[in-house]
């Protein structure tokens, strides 16, 4: 548990590290992997960035499709749970700017 998480992003290198470790385990043969929606998420980058030829094999459920929905959702949310009382404004963020600022910071991460 930290102060701040990157929805499977850094967590694959913690997966990575946990495998390196397993792997240099004489007493471990295969690694199995179970993850549940940010844990599969996890998974699944540890997976594309070479981790599929640790893991023997992998069980994913509820893994999200994309970035862009899960800030869309996290939105629609914090909408929801904020209500006009308390940020009046927040209701009224057109959610046409979500991909506008996802793209931006995308661009930020880029350079």
């Amino acid at each position: 548990e930290g102060k701040f998480l990157s929805l499977g992003h850094f967590e694959k290198d913690d997966l990575a590290t946990v495998a390196d470790y397993l792997t240099g385990n004489t007493r471990v043969s295969r690694i199995g992997l179970w993850g549940h929606s940010m844990g599969a998420c996890t998974c699944l980058l540890y997976a594309a960035n070479g981790g599929d030829q640790v893991a023997s094999a992998m069980v994913l459920d509820s893994s999200f499709v994309s970035l862009d929905v899960v800030i869309a959702e996290t939105a629609a949310s914090a909408k929801q749970k904020l209500g006009e009382s308390v940020a009046p404004a927040i209701t009224l963020m057109p959610d046409m700017f979500i991909p506008m600022a996802v793209a931006a910071i995308r661009r930020s991460i880029q350079n």
